[in-house]
C-alpha cells in the first residue's frame, strides 16, 4: 500500500484512541477495552490491538475469544454477558460496530466485581456508534486513496504493456506480474496460459521465482482434469476470489508440493480473448486476504490489457506468417526462401539449391480441375516438408515449383543423390478423385560455389538447370555447370541485344503470301518478324521469340510488328490500288492482357 493510505490509517487510529480515552473518563472503573472484528478482518480506522486491558491476563483472552466466536457465528446477535474467570465474575458490555448497516466488529468493555448500569450501557452503545462513524469515514477515505493508488498502478502497467512486443514479451510479463504482486502484498503472483488443445494450464510467469523447484515442476503444466481449481480456470469468465475455507483440498496439496507452503488463500482474474479464456492472472496469500472491489476492478483492467497485448501479438504473428508462407501448402514462400538462403550464405554454410518443377502439371490441373490440382500441390508440399532433414529447408516458389535447400552439401554426388530421393518421394502414388496417380518432376541443382554469389544468383542457376532438365523429358536431374553457364550468358546477351533491336530498328518484317492455286490471285500475306543480328545474321522468330516472351519484350515487339504491317499495307495500296488482299499479324497471348489493345488497334 502507498504512504498516503498508511498516513490516513495512522490518523484514524488516533481518532480511535481519542474515543477510548473519552470512554475511560466517562465510564469509570473500566478495566478492559477492545475492538473485536468479524473473522479477524481489518476495519478501516479501527486498531485491532487491545486498547486497554493487556494486563488483565486470562480474563482478557477469554472475553475476546467468546466475542469472536459469537461474531463468527451470528454477528447480528452479539450482546452483553457475564463471565467467571478464576472465580472472578466479569461483566462484559458488547456493542456492534456497523458499516453500511453491516456488523464488522464489536466494542468490548469489561470490569470485574460490578455490574453495568443502564446509563453505562447506553454510553457504551454511544461510543460504539462513534467508532462506527470513524470506521465509515475512514473507509471512504481509504477507498478513495486506494482507488487513486490503483489508478496509478494501472497506468504504469498500461505503459509497460503498450511497449510490449514479441522480442521483450517475457520481460514485459515478468515486470507486470511483479508490480501487481508487490502492490497487493501477495506472497506469490503468477500468469498462466490455457492450452485448450492439450488440456493444460501452463505457467508463463511467476513472482517471486521459486527456489529448488521439483523436476518435473508440479505447477509448470497442470492438466485441467486432475485439479478442480485448474479445471475451473479453463473457462473462467469472471474473477474467482474464494474465501480461504472454500479453496479445494487438491489445490492446496498441489501448491504445498510446489512451494512448500500449506495454508493458502488467493484469487484469479481471467484473460479473455473473444469468448475464449486465454489464461488467468492469479495471486496467493499465505494467510487471510480480503479482496475489495477496487482491487478486483483494477485487476480486471490489467487482465483486459494483457489479453489485448496477446491478441495484438497473435495478429502480428499471423500477419508475419502470412507474409512469409504460402497460403496453399503452408510452406515458406519466395521472400522467406531468399532471406533464409542469404542468412546461410552470410555464415558460410555449404548449401545446395534445388528447384523442383512438377512435370505436366498444367495438363493435370486442367484435367483434374483447379481444386483437385491444389490438393495435389498440398500433398506434394506435405511430403517434401516431412522428408527434410533437421537443417534442410523447403519452400514453394509458386505454381508447381518448389525449392529445397540441402544443408552441408559435400559434393555433386551428394546433391544428385538427394535430388533422386526427392523424385522418389514425389513419385509415390497419390489418390485424387478416386484415381491413383503417379507424378514426376524435373529438378535443377545449383551447388555451393567458391564465387561470391547472392541468393538470387544461386536460385537463378538452379532455375536454369531445372529448365534444362525439363527439356530432356520427365524425371530428370540436371546440375548447373560451365556449359549451362555459357547458355545463361548467351541468353542474357541475347536479351540485351533484342531489347536494343526493338528500340533501334533492328527488326525486319517479311511477308509470306497466300495464293489461290486455281486463279493465282493473291489472297493475303502473313507478317513474319526477323531480326537482323549484328554478328549472327538474319534470325528467324524461333531463335528469339522465347526470350521475348520470358522477358516481357514480346508485347513491345508485337506492337512494332502491327504498326509496321499497317504501314507497309498503306504503301502497297498506294502503289497498287487494284490489289485486294489481307495482311495477317500474329498476336501473343500477352497482347490480349494489355488494357489498351482495342485503342491501339483502332489508332
Amino acid at each position: 500500500m502507498t504512504t498516503d493510505i498508511s498516513t490516513s490509517a495512522e490518523a484514524t487510529a488516533a481518532e480511535t484512541r481519542l474515543v477510548v480515552e473519552t470512554l475511560l473518563r466517562v465510564i469509570s472503573g473500566t478495566e478492559i477495552v477492545a475492538v473485536v472484528t468479524c473473522e479477524g478482518a481489518a476495519v478501516p480506522g479501527i486498531t485491532m490491538e487491545p486498547l486497554v486491558g493487556k494486563t488483565a491476563g486470562d480474563a482478557f483472552a477469554r472475553i475476546v475469544e467468546r466475542v469472536r466466536t459469537e461474531l463468527e457465528g451470528d454477528p447480528s446477535g452479539v450482546g452483553s454477558f457475564s463471565l467467571a474467570v478464576s472465580r472472578v465474575e466479569w461483566g462484559v458490555l458488547v456493542d456492534p460496530i456497523l458499516v453500511d448497516e453491516r456488523v464488522v466488529g464489536a466494542l468490548v468493555i469489561a470490569r470485574h466485581g460490578r455490574s453495568w448500569s443502564r446509563r453505562e450501557s447506553s454510553l457504551s452503545r454511544a461510543f460504539a456508534r462513534m467508532l462506527s462513524r470513524v470506521a465509515v469515514l475512514a473507509g471512504r477515505e481509504s477507498s478513495l486513496l486506494r482507488q487513486r493508488s490503483l489508478d496509478t498502478l494501472v497506468r504504469q502497467v498500461a505503459e509497460i504493456l503498450m511497449a510490449g512486443n514479441a522480442a521483450n514479451l517475457q520481460q514485459t510479463l515478468d515486470t507486470t506480474v511483479r508490480l501487481l504482486g508487490e502492490y497487493l502484498e501477495s506472497d506469490a503472483a503468477f500468469l498462466r496460459r490455457n492450452d485448450h488443445e492439450r488440456g493444460l494450464s501452463i505457467l508463463v510467469s511467476e513472482w517471486p521465482r521459486r527456489e529448488n523447484v521439483p523436476d518435473p515442476d508440479p505447477l509448470g503444466e497442470v492438466p485441467f482434469d486432475v485439479d478442480p481449481v485448474f479445471a475451473a480456470m479453463k473457462d473462467l469468465k469472471t474473477p474467482y476470489m474464494p474465501e480461504q475455507s472454500e479453496t479445494p483440498e487438491e489445490y492446496l496439496e498441489r501448491v504445498e508440493k510446489g512451494s512448500g507452503v500449506s495454508e493458502v488463500g488467493g484469487g484469479a482474474v481471467p484473460l479473455l480473448i473473444g469468448d475464449t479464456t486465454w489464461g488467468i492472472l492469479g495471486f496467493l496469500h499465505f494467510g487471510l486476504h480480503r479482496w475489495v472491489p477496487e482491487e478486483i476492478n483494477a485487476l480486471q483492467a490489467v487482465a483486459s490489457m494483457l489479453a489485448q497485448l496477446q491478441a495484438r501479438l497473435d495478429a502480428e504473428a499471423r500477419t508475419l506468417y502470412s507474409a512469409n508462407h504460402d497460403y496453399l501448402t503452408g510452406l515458406p514462400n519466395r521472400p522467406a526462401l531468399v532471406a533464409e538462403l542469404e542468412r546461410r550464405l552470410s555464415t558460410g554454410r555449404s548449401t545446395a539449391v534445388m528447384i523442383i518443377d512438377l512435370d505436366r502439371f498444367k495438363i493435370m490441373n486442367d484435367y483434374l480441375g483447379h481444386a483437385n490440382g491444389d490438393e495435389l500441390l498440398r500433398v506434394i508440399g506435405d511430403r517434401l516438408r516431412t522428408s527434410v532433414r533437421q537443417n534442410d529447408f523447403v519452400a514453394r516458389l509458386g505454381g508447381d515449383e518448389f525449392v529445397f535447400l540441402l544443408d552441408k552439401c559435400r559434393s555433386e554426388l551428394d546433391a544428385v543423390a538427394s535430388a533422386y530421393r526427392i523424385l522418389e518421394v514425389i513419385g509415390r502414388p497419390v489418390e485424387i478423385m478416386g484415381q491413383v496417380m503417379n507424378h514426376t518432376a524435373s529438378i535443377g541443382v545449383a551447388l555451393p560455389s567458391v564465387e561470391s554469389l547472392t541468393a538470387l544468383e544461386l536460385i537463378s542457376r538452379a532455375d536454369v538447370a531445372m529448365f534444362e532438365a525439363k527439356s530432356m523429358g520427365r524425371g530428370h536431374v540436371v546440375v548447373f555447370d560451365g556449359t549451362l553457364a555459357k547458355k545463361v550468358d548467351d541468353r542474357s546477351q541475347l536479351e540485351i541485344q533484342l531489347r536494343q533491336a526493338i528500340e533501334f530498328d533492328g527488326l525486319r518484317l517479311h511477308f509470306q503470301p497466300e495464293v489461290d492455286l486455281n486463279t493465282g490471285k493473291l489472297l493475303a500475306v502473313e507478317s513474319l518478324v526477323r531480326w537482323e543480328h549484328p554478328t549472327r545474321g538474319l534470325l528467324t522468330a524461333s531463335e528469339f521469340i522465347k526470350v521475348a516472351e520470358e522477358t516481357g519484350l514480346v508485347t513491345k515487339m508485337g506492337r512494332w510488328v502491327f504498326a509496321e504491317a499497317c504501314r507497309q499495307l498503306g504503301v502497297w495500296r498506294h502503289r497498287h490500288p487494284e490489289l485486294d488482299f489481307t495482311v495477317r499479324v500474329n498476336m501473343s497471348p500477352a497482347d490480349f492482357k494489355m488494357g489498351d489493345l482495342v485503342g491501339f488497334v483502332a489508332a
